[in-house]
């Protein structure tokens, strides 16, 4: 059952974060081809004050497959 987590900083309505999850499960049960009863999607929010820091302990080179910007680094 694949999930997915969105991690950003906090600020967006209940509605754009349910149209952000609806179109993220869409699109990875499109690409995958998978049933869209298996995809779930969460979003987290992220302080912008603590988000370098969180971010920066979950990623590593071997799980990130797209860059994040510069100042995760």
């Amino acid at each position: 059952m694949p999930h997915i987590t969105i991690s950003m900083y906090p600020g967006r309505s209940d509605e754009v974060k349910k149209e952000m999850a609806r179109n993220t499960k869409e699109y990875f049960v499109k690409l995958n081809g998978v049933p869209e009863s298996s995809v779930s999607v969460s979003i987290e929010e992220v302080s912008p004050d603590v988000f370098e820091t969180e971010m920066t302990k979950r990623l590593n080179e071997n799980n990130v497959l797209v860059e994040p910007s510069n100042h995760l680094k």
